[in-house]
């Protein structure tokens, strides 16, 4: 395999991941008004879908005028990454899609803050949720959106700060809430005093609740 070939597949995986930043960023996604969480992570998944099929065929392209094992070595590699990463993004879209299906009546948390892979950003985190760590069984993260159940709850938040895959601690506060049902809640931070508080509320049409 030449190195064009190699800067080839390279191409083909940092384009996904440059996409979906794009479709994440928080200078692009819609915090004023109602945006479909299923719908979005769907997208995410056939962007990974077609970097994958494309993968694939160059890939076997590359077997096929190849007879070296070096060559098969490296293909047998990347075949495996392709697996990881599309496996990692297909369950994700069906854990968040099991759980909405499971609780229709949902409402979500975002939190307003500057987004980048780069430069890292603030990431919100339930702590408790009426006294259960992490919500479980009533809530349900997923990158920077928070699901949970339609109902009077008390959430323990903390805020952390994320640079890649790692996460640090910066602080907790204290907030009830009435969630309603179809509803997005968006937070925004008073920094100086590490605190939250609740920006706005942005309701969802009655058929955009499931995609």
């Amino acid at each position: 395999m030449n190195i064009d070939s190699f800067w080839i597949l390279t191409a083909l995986w940092i384009l996904p991941f440059v996409v979906i930043n794009m479709l994440r960023s928080r200078k692009r996604l819609p915090l004023d008004r109602w945006y479909n969480p299923l719908k979005m992570a769907k997208a995410e998944l056939m962007v990974f879908t077609g970097a994958a099929l494309i993968s694939i065929a160059y890939i076997f392209y590359l077997y096929l005028q190849s007879k070296t094992f070096i060559v098969y070595s490296y293909i047998g590699l990347v075949l495996l990454l392709i697996m990881y990463i599309y496996t990692t993004s297909l369950v994700t879209y069906l854990r968040l899609r099991l759980w909405i299906n499971q609780h229709p009546d949902y409402a979500f948390f975002v939190l307003d803050t500057p987004h980048s892979w780069i430069k890292g950003h603030h990431k919100l985190h339930i702590g408790k949720m009426n006294g259960v760590k992490e919500g479980r069984g009533m809530s349900f993260s997923l990158d920077d959106e928070i699901f949970v159940v339609s109902g009077k709850h008390n959430f323990s938040f903390d805020i952390l700060s994320r640079d890649g895959k790692s996460s640090s601690y910066l602080y907790t506060d204290y907030i009830d809430l009435d969630t309603a049902a179809g509803t997005m809640y968006v937070f925004k931070e008073k920094q100086n005093e590490k605190k939250l508080y609740l920006s706005h509320t942005n309701l969802a049409p009655e058929t955009n609740l499931k995609s």
